[in-house]
């Protein structure tokens, strides 16, 4: 079973003077979207990813993905090159434009088959413009694990937007 990646992360993320509530909406607007594409690239299973989308339930613009699978003993690796443009994610009202660099490391428990950790590296620029605007240098990663055994989700988050923590978020 594949469950939403929500993306929680160690960013290093330097914005022109970004205030930490405009730092905080780059985070989650990206996380939103990132975690979709990936979602669809996990699921997808191709040694070749190719994802176009224009729209989700979360956000709307456009989104161009492109990489390659490879396995390494039980981890499933994606590299993926994604293009953003004119993204808008409501819930936080950002708008975003750029390019990132997706590393997904995907691991399913072959002892109950739906236990699984995602491990996420995210860097590149993205200009954000609306409720916050600047130039964001992006750098971060995140961890994922889910348990079947006990049901439970757990995110690891550690790093910084423009010198602000983002465990806090």
């Amino acid at each position: 079973m594949i469950r939403m990646v929500h993306l929680a992360c160690i960013p290093c993320i330097a914005c022109n003077d970004m205030a930490a509530n405009e730092a905080e909406l780059i985070y989650h607007a990206l996380n939103t979207t990132v975690g979709e594409i990936a979602d669809q690239a996990i699921q997808s299973n191709q040694e070749e990813v190719s994802i176009q989308a224009t729209l989700s339930e979360t956000w709307e613009g456009q989104i161009e993905a492109n990489g390659s699978q490879a396995v390494s003993g039980n981890k499933i690796l994606y590299v993926l090159r994604m293009h953003l443009t004119e993204v808008y994610v409501p819930a936080q009202h950002v708008s975003m434009t750029g390019s990132v660099s997706v590393n997904i490391a995907y691991f399913l428990d072959p002892t109950d088959r739906e236990s699984y950790e995602t491990t996420l590296t995210i860097g590149g620029d993205v200009l954000a413009d609306l409720d916050a605007s600047g130039e964001a240098d992006i750098q971060y990663d995140t961890v994922e694990q889910y348990s079947a055994v006990t049901g439970t989700t757990i995110f690891t988050s550690e790093g910084y937007i423009s010198g602000h923590d983002v465990s806090l978020w």
